[in-house]
């Protein structure tokens, strides 16, 4: 059974996900730019487009046929375990990056 009954509440949820899934698209731009040269930022760009459109192809039959067999909230926790993985994955691997390739903010 749905958690979520009220249309504005999921509404409300709906753009707070899209909005936070889609922040870290620009950090990635900005992180690509700085730590790979010039002549192989097409092939990087290229390579990581291709590797974050395979979950977005193959997901939404996952998560389709997991709420047909009738695990309606199971692909918002698969989801969330994953985004939380990824979070924790970009702290750890990414640590430090902003100090070594000037990414820190100035006024």
């Amino acid at each position: 059974m749905p958690s979520i009954y009220n249309l504005l509440v999921l509404l409300a949820l709906f753009i707070i996900r899209n909005t936070l899934m889609n922040m870290a698209n620009p950090l990635l731009t900005s992180l690509i730019n700085e730590l790979v040269p010039r002549e192989e930022r097409g092939r990087v760009f290229g390579i990581w487009n291709m590797i974050s459109s395979i979950p977005r192809a193959v997901g939404p039959g996952i998560g389709g046929y997991l709420m047909g067999i009738g695990y309606l909230d199971l692909p918002l926790y698969i989801t969330s375990i994953l985004y939380a993985t990824a979070v924790v994955l970009f702290y750890t691997l990414l640590r430090g990056v902003e100090n070594k390739v000037g990414l820190t903010y100035r006024t």
